[in-house]
């Protein structure tokens, strides 16, 4: 957890915003969408609905494959954006965050 923080810190200064992203991403609200809003708004309030899922898989089935190729199989198979890997390295675990 403190390698995240310390990670969307830094991409802060590149991406400002992100920790907003992500924010709302791991909390869960939904909100109701009443009325005529703005584009902006309506696309904010229908951002709020999607979450971050901590979901395992087979290991073996990407094992030896970078990063960007495992996430790319995984939005075309399953339509899911790859954040980060949590993987067990010689018996610590090590989490892998998306570049």
């Amino acid at each position: 957890v403190d390698e995240l923080k310390l990670y969307l810190l830094a991409k802060t200064s590149i991406c400002p915003g992100i920790n907003t992203i992500v924010a709302t991403l791991i909390t869960s609200n939904k909100p109701s969408i009443q009325g005529n809003v703005t584009s902006w708004v309506y696309d904010y309030l229908n951002g709020l609905q999607n979450e971050i899922y901590r979901i395992p898989f087979e290991g073996n089935k990407y094992a030896g494959l970078s990063f960007s190729t495992v996430a790319t199989q995984i939005y075309k198979e399953f339509n899911l954006i790859l954040i980060a890997l949590e993987v067990s390295v010689g018996g610590s675990v090590k989490v892998f965050l998306n570049p």
